[in-house]
C-alpha cells in the first residue's frame, strides 16, 4: 500500500481534505492523532486498487474554535504532520497554504488602531525563521510572541506608536524606501508588509491611528483566510430591544376587592439587538468589511472583553458606480437574563 495524494502540509479546513491510496488490500484504517483529544480511527474498502478518504469532516470537528489545528495522519508505516487553517477557499483557488507562508492573514490594505482596542495582525510564517523590524532592530516573531496553536501561524499585537517596518523569512529586513533610499516614516502610521518566497510580490498594509469614535461598536470576526479582521462601526447605531415569547397565566381570584389583575407573567424572553453601518468606505474595505456576513465567530469589544454576538440580518449591496460604498448590519446580541 502507498499513498498516491496527500493534503499540503498547510491547509484550509474547510474545503475537501482528500488522501488517496493504492494497493492490493481490501480495506485499510487512517488514525488521525491530536494533542489534548483522543485518537479518531477512520477506514474504507479499496475499489479497484484505489481507496480515497476525504478528512474534512473529521478536521472541522476537532478544529472547533482554534484557529489551526496541528495533527498527524498515520497509515500503516506512513506518518504525515499535517496543519489545518480555519479558512476556506473559493472555487478555481488552491487550498495549499504552505505556499502562502510570509503572508498575513487578512485582506485590509489599511489597519485603523484605535488607543484602548485590540487589533492583532495574524501571519502565516516560518517557524522560527520569520523576523520583524522593531525600529531598526531585528527580533525574530517566534520569540516576541511563541505560537497560537503552532509554529507557523503568529500573531503581531498592533499598537500606537510603534514602527513596524518589515517582516520575512531571511535575515534581511525589507524596509520601505522613498526614491532617495530613507526609510519612510509618517505621522499617521508606518507601511508593514511581507515578502512573499519568491520575492516578487509584497502585501502592504498602512497603519493609520484613528481618534475614538463617538458611540464606538468595535467588532472583530474570524475571517476566510484563518485570522482575524477588525472594524470600528461609530456615531450612529440603532439598539433594539424586545421580548418575545411570554407566557402568562390566569390565578384563581377570591376575593375580588383586593385583586390587582387577572393575568400574571409566567416567562419572557429577551432580545437585543445593534443597526451599525459604515459609509465611505474603500472598494477595499467594503471588501473586505462585507464578507463579515459569512463568519462563523463575531465578537464585539465591552467594557475591555469579547462578547460573542452573531449576523441577526446582513445583506449588502456595491454600486459599481459610486466611488465610495456603505454597508449596514443588524446583530443579535448574547440574550439578556430576566427575572424568571
Amino acid at each position: 500500500m502507498n499513498i498516491s495524494k496527500q493534503p499540503p502540509a498547510i491547509h484550509t479546513a474547510f474545503n475537501p481534505i482528500i488522501i488517496e491510496l493504492q494497493g492490493p488490500e481490501s480495506e485499510a484504517e487512517i488514525t488521525i492523532q491530536t494533542s489534548g483529544q483522543s485518537d479518531v480511527v477512520l477506514s474504507g474498502e479499496f475499489f479497484n486498487g484505489k481507496l480515497v478518504i476525504d478528512l474534512s469532516t473529521t478536521i472541522k470537528k476537532l478544529l472547533s474554535d482554534k484557529l489551526i489545528l496541528d495533527y498527524l495522519v498515520i497509515i500503516g508505516e506512513y506518518t504525515l504532520s499535517l496543519a489545518a487553517l480555519n479558512a476556506v477557499v473559493q472555487i478555481g483557488e488552491s487550498s495549499n497554504y504552505a505556499a502562502k507562508r510570509g503572508t498575513f492573514r487578512t485582506n485590509f490594505e489599511r489597519i485603523y488602531l484605535y488607543e484602548g482596542y485590540e487589533n492583532n495582525l495574524y501571519i502565516l510564517g516560518y517557524p522560527e525563521t520569520t523576523y520583524i523590524n522593531f525600529n531598526g532592530e531585528l527580533y525574530e516573531l517566534y520569540e516576541l510572541y511563541g505560537e497560537i496553536t503552532s509554529g507557523v501561524l503568529f500573531f503581531v499585537p498592533l499598537q500606537l506608536n510603534k514602527k513596524y517596518v518589515g517582516i520575512s523569512n531571511d535575515i534581511i529586513a525589507w524596509p520601505l524606501e522613498n526614491n532617495a533610499g530613507d526609510i519612510i516614516l509618517t505621522n499617521a502610521g508606518e507601511i508593514i508588509y511581507v515578502k512573499l518566497n519568491n520575492g516578487a510580490e509584497e502585501h502592504r498594509i498602512l497603519l493609520e491611528t484613528r481618534c475614538i469614535p463617538d458611540s464606538p461598536f468595535y467588532v472583530r470576526w474570524l475571517n476566510q483566510q484563518g485570522g482575524f479582521d477588525y472594524w470600528m462601526f461609530s456615531y450612529r447605531q440603532y439598539h433594539n430591544r424586545s421580548v418575545s415569547s411570554p407566557e402568562l397565566f390566569k390565578p384563581v381570584i377570591l376575593d375580588q376587592s383586593t385583586a390587582i389583575g387577572t393575568d400574571i407573567q409566567l416567562m419572557l424572553e429577551g432580545n437585543e439587538k445593534i443597526i451599525a453601518g459604515s459609509v465611505g468606505l474603500t472598494d477595499n474595505q467594503y471588501e473586505v468589511v462585507s464578507k463579515l456576513i459569512y463568519s462563523p465567530r463575531i465578537d464585539y469589544y465591552d467594557k475591555g472583553i469579547w462578547k460573542r454576538i452573531a449576523i441577526d440580518k446582513g445583506e449588502v449591496e456595491k454600486d459599481t458606480r459610486m466611488k465610495s460604498q456603505s454597508l449596514e448590519f443588524t446583530f443579535k446580541l448574547p440574550d439578556p437574563q430576566l427575572q424568571f
